[in-house]
């Protein structure tokens, strides 16, 4: 998952809490990006965010990227397809 951000926002700046099966995202003292629940429950310990710099949907830009595990019943763990 990719969150188009600021340039000049930094991780300090940010509040990034999931949990199995919900996402917080939001710069502090602000509106939520995004706070909801996750269509499938998620693994924690394997889950992950980074803020990169790059290019998304073609322009140069900065985002919060959130590597997620799913957990489904009876399969093995299968990361989110990008």
């Amino acid at each position: 998952m990719y969150i188009p951000i600021g340039e000049n926002i930094n991780k300090k700046m940010l509040v990034v809490n999931y949990n199995i099966d919900s996402l917080l995202v939001q710069i502090k003292g602000q509106e939520p990006i995004i706070n909801g629940k996750f269509h499938e429950k998620i693994n924690v310990d394997d889950s992950v965010w980074t803020i990169e710099d790059g290019e998304l949907e073609g322009k140069k830009s900065r985002y919060i990227h959130i590597v997620q595990t799913m957990v489904y019943v009876g399969h093995r763990q299968m990361e989110e397809p990008e």
